[in-house]
């Protein structure tokens, strides 16, 4: 079993190993990395989803045990770095939501779907979608809404970039 999961993964470490050196070659420019990182965002990440959710086999219907998993899952992490940053770390509102947001948004899409996919095989792109798509809703629409009811009106305004 670890065997498996071990050679799932250990590509995806592998590319991102060659990459990482390769940032460090006279031959990529550093405005290399953003376009990079466009192009993954963009064009490849939404082409790899459509591609494993559009073949997927949904005749069963989708649990919805899995999908309030899913979004508790991503709620309960979320709290929990906040706390770790607003009293662990005693960072003001300001910066402890910035660290929510930084500490758990693209992970997801970038690390998760590759390794669900390298671990579990395509069968579990559906499932590797409908995570995605959860973890979206909650951080690109509620994770706004509650930074707006937490942060005082009035107050200097968020820089997110740390």
């Amino acid at each position: 079993m670890f065997l498996d999961v071990l050679l799932g993964v250990l590509p995806l470490f592998f590319v991102m190993l060659v990459g990482y050196a390769a940032s460090y070659s006279s031959r990529f420019s550093g405005s290399v990395e953003p376009a990079l990182n466009v192009f993954v965002f963009y064009v490849a990440l939404p082409a790899l989803l459509y591609k494993v959710v559009a073949g997927a086999d949904i005749s069963g219907g989708v649990p919805p045990e899995f999908l309030w998993g899913g979004a508790a899952a991503a709620l309960v992490c979320a709290v929990f770095i906040w706390m770790v940053f607003r009293y662990l770390m005693r960072m003001d509102r300001a910066r402890s939501m910035a660290g929510v947001l930084t500490s758990s948004f693209g992970n997801v899409s970038y690390l998760g779907i590759p390794v669900v996919l390298g671990v579990l095989g395509p069968q579990a792109g559906f499932a590797a979608g409908m995570g995605q798509l959860i973890h979206n809703v909650i951080f690109m629409v509620g994770f706004p809404v509650v930074a707006q009811m937490m942060l005082p009106a009035g107050s200097e305004p968020v820089r997110w970039i740390v």
